[in-house]
């Protein structure tokens, strides 16, 4: 079998082809396989190649096309001694846990997130994501379509690309974007008793690109702030 798929759909490496046999793969398995011992004596003879491509699903039986291993986050790394987490590898990820921990890729689709008080996440790849858990944290994507997100209070995100979102989900935060992006911030609504988010689109309403901006503390109306 392995040798009829790689006469088939050739030895090219790259992860379109190496799913697309993948494919093949789970199609001539499910069809001759009987029973789940089968379906590992049949997996086992695959290409290593395909291996990290291939997953069953508890209770079926049957195998089926997986995310590659670096589109499941193989490069996650998790710290909490201070020292930064990067990787510069498309897919991989970067994890980093603890006050002040910093994390960043460089690749595509390449994403980052810290968890930790003033923790910094920075991803420099197109749509490469980039989130900050905590307190006073900063989130910055610089690729294209690539959107930074900030969970914490007096958090930043930056998502300097064009076409990206910056995001900050607690109290008094500020975001940036670069061209044809948007911003979100959130405010407390004391009147409703609720919280409530405000949007801002670059190029409309004076919103300029690559400029920090913060809800006005009275009217919650978007202005030009930068960080302290």
């Amino acid at each position: 079998m392995a040798n009829e798929i790689n006469n088939a759909l050739g030895r090219n490496q790259s992860p379109s082809v190496l799913r697309k046999r993948a494919e093949f793969a789970q199609k001539d398995i499910a069809a001759r396989a009987k029973s789940p011992g089968e379906i590992q004596t049949l997996m086992a003879k695959l290409p290593p190649e395909l291996r990290p491509f291939m997953e069953v699903p508890r209770g079926t039986g049957t195998p089926t096309t997986a995310k590659p291993i670096s589109e499941r986050s193989a490069h996650q790394v998790s710290r909490a001694d201070g020292n930064p987490v990067s990787t510069d590898t498309p897919f991989d990820h970067a994890l980093a846990a603890g006050d002040r921990s910093s994390a960043l890729t460089s690749a595509r689709d390449a994403h980052a997130v810290t968890a930790g008080y003033r923790s910094s996440t920075q991803t420099l790849g197109p749509k490469a994501h980039a989130v900050a858990v905590g307190n006073e944290s900063s989130a910055e994507s610089d690729g294209g379509a690539s959107h930074a997100i900030n969970a914490g209070i007096h958090g930043r995100a930056g998502a300097l690309g064009a076409n990206s979102i910056a995001a900050v989900l607690g109290p008094h935060g500020h975001a940036r974007a670069g061209e044809n992006g948007a911003l979100i911030l959130h405010h407390y609504d004391a009147e409703s008793d609720r919280p409530r988010i405000k949007v801002g689109y670059v190029g409309e309403n004076g919103i300029k690109p690559h400029t920090w901006y913060r809800l006005h503390p009275e009217t919650s109306e978007f202005e030009q702030h930068d960080p302290d």
